[in-house]
């Protein structure tokens, strides 16, 4: 997949790109999507817009800022995985993607899952709570000595 990938700063995410990369002219139609993106040069927004009907989206490897910059329009969406994304936190994931019931997030720089509670199924590790764990724990232990 990368080898065909435009560079991030020349895709424009428009209705002519998706025809063309799904081959379909019923964007609707679409509910599968696997895609690399940098959300400094393109708005995750940008994908709803156009593939209204996704029920999965893969970007796995792309560079993204927030979650929030997924906006709300993803109404139908239950399967998001952002693996190796470069994330710090989920803050906001209800209100922007409030159909998930899958997260896939592992290897990112995440420290608090507060915000996943209403998900079926997360996939997270590793990331940065691990660490954060092990030394609350060591901390906890050696106060009690």
């Amino acid at each position: 997949m990368s080898e065909s990938l435009v560079k991030y700063s020349e895709m424009n995410l428009n209705r002519e790109y998706f025809t063309t990369l799904t081959n379909h002219e019923n964007l609707n139609d679409i509910e599968s999507l696997k895609l690399q993106i940098n959300s400094i040069f393109q708005s995750v927004s940008d994908i709803s817009i156009h593939l209204t009907g996704l029920h999965t989206l893969i970007l796995d490897g792309s560079i993204l800022q927030s979650i929030r910059d997924f906006g709300i329009q993803f109404q139908y969406l239950q399967f998001l995985s952002v693996n190796h994304c470069g994330l710090t936190d989920l803050e906001g994931i209800a209100a922007s993607l409030p159909r998930l019931k899958e997260l896939h997030a592992a290897d990112n720089h995440i420290s608090e899952l507060a915000s996943v509670g209403f998900l079926d199924y997360l996939e997270v590790s590793p990331n940065l709570f691990p660490f954060l764990y092990v030394f609350l724990i060591k901390s906890i232990f050696v106060c009690r000595s």
